[in-house]
């Protein structure tokens, strides 16, 4: 991404070069050429000088600046670059969407919104699923187990 499209997603402020590419996210110290890092406690400030980061996320107090390192100024530097790490990593899509044909969900089962489950999982009478849940495959939900929204349930897990 290009650091204006970054800014633009925080409304954030840019000194330096608004066209550099950044590819990744790394620590302060072991940032290089296309990263892009964050400054919030105090104590990480003194990497800054030798940082090889292409881009730093600041708050609105700090005040140094350096040559060939562009600044994103933000109210919340830990918060935004968490906003970063998400833009530059799209969560992954771990299954297609509704229910593998090899999955055995008991007629009782009340499913939520968006639920996905994977292939040969097994779902048991009287189950509830929230909304946005993600039932890996070979995954065993035994009677009468409700689980909630947004819930991740990794290969071959039995509840």
């Amino acid at each position: 991404m290009k650091l204006y499209e970054i800014a633009n997603a925080l409304g954030c402020e840019i000194i330096g070069n608004p066209e550099i590419e950044i590819r990744r996210v790394a620590e302060i110290q072991n940032a290089g050429k296309g990263d892009i890092t964050f400054i919030s406690n105090p104590k990480y400030e003194k990497f800054f000088d030798t940082t090889g980061a292409s881009a730093v996320i600041v708050g609105k107090s700090f005040t140094k600046r350096r040559e060939g390192i562009s600044l994103l100024i933000v109210d919340d530097p830990y918060f935004a670059f968490v906003r970063v790490l998400k833009l530059l990593n799209p969560p992954v899509e771990l299954l297609p969407p509704g229910i593998h044909p090899t999955a055995v969900v008991a007629e009782s089962a009340v499913l939520g919104e968006n639920v996905r489950i994977g292939a040969n999982a097994v779902i048991g009478e009287r189950v509830k699923i929230g909304n946005n849940t993600v039932i890996m495959p070979g995954v065993v939900i035994c009677d009468d187990v409700e689980i909630g929204n947004d819930v991740l349930i990794y290969p071959n897990v039995t509840v």
